[in-house]
């Protein structure tokens, strides 16, 4: 029974790890919908100074939700699309830009909606097929 019990600590461990990265690559969606309803309250607020332009937060937050359905559905986009989808997705979770609409640094907050748009992101980015060019 000795000769197993470091086969048996390998397998338990492997499968704390497994566990372990599939709960940090979950994506908390609820902070990734409170950060496109915060973009989206902000483009309504300065939809007077926009005279007739779409503001930069409401196309911010419609690629947001985009990514959103993507991944739900497993739906590829348009080779264009994503690419400005995950332009989007990518200029979303910047410490500084998050900060700039109202998530302070050093709270829990940031810190789930920043992982949560990070984790958003790579989805995407699994989800699409990539054009090489050799």
């Amino acid at each position: 029974m000795n000769n197993f019990e470091p086969l048996i600590l390998v397998i338990a461990g492997a499968i704390v790890f497994y566990l372990y990265r599939s709960h940090k690559r979950k994506v908390d969606y609820e902070s990734v919908c409170e950060v496109a309803q915060v973009l989206r309250d902000l483009a309504y607020r300065s939809e007077s100074e926009a005279n007739g332009k779409v503001h930069r937060h409401e196309v911010m937050a419609d690629a947001i939700r985009e990514a959103q359905a993507a991944v739900f559905a497993k739906r590829r986009l348009e080779s264009d699309y994503a690419n400005h989808v995950s332009r989007q997705l990518l200029s979303s979770f910047g410490p500084d830009f998050l900060e700039s609409i109202g998530f302070s640094r050093e709270t829990a907050r940031f810190s789930r909606c920043r992982s949560g748009l990070i984790a958003l992101a790579k989805d995407f980015e699994r989800l699409q097929p990539r054009n090489k060019q050799w």
